[in-house]
């Protein structure tokens, strides 16, 4: 009796289990990092626009203070947007200014607005000074 086993050849082709392991978990350490990148850049840019909205109210504070009413030493804090407090004081300078030949004297007030947020487990702040004259 001849042996009529015959060699075909190995036509099974892919991937080992191993292979496709590897190949699994290169992808997974790769989109972990690209989604911690993703969110480190979402997270950026919601502080910029916090700060930059923050930064327009605190600038409209300023530009609005003594217009429409008389400018006086306060200290007063409320809330804006429910996310923001803003802080405003004002208080008088020191310095006087040079007699103005019997007309009433202008007084020197710093004013200073700051307006604080809530951000995650921060609290984060910005602060703007200016000086006006009052009668």
């Amino acid at each position: 009796m001849t042996d009529m086993t015959t060699n075909a050849p190995d036509t099974a082709s892919g991937f080992t289990l191993i292979e496709v392991l590897v190949a699994f978990t290169i992808a997974a350490l790769t989109l972990g990092a690209l989604s911690q990148v993703f969110s480190t850049g979402i997270g950026a840019v919601t502080r910029a626009n916090s700060e930059k909205e923050a930064l327009l109210i605190a600038q409209s504070s300023l530009e609005g203070l003594g217009v429409g009413e008389t400018l006086r030493p306060t200290d007063k804090t409320d809330r804006v947007e429910d996310k923001y407090t803003r802080r405003l004081v004002v208080r008088p300078r020191s310095e006087r200014l040079p007699d103005m030949r019997g007309g009433p004297q202008p007084v020197v007030y710093e004013a200073e607005i700051t307006i604080s947020w809530q951000e995650m487990l921060q609290t984060r702040s910005i602060s703007l000074q200016t000086m006006r004259l009052a009668y």
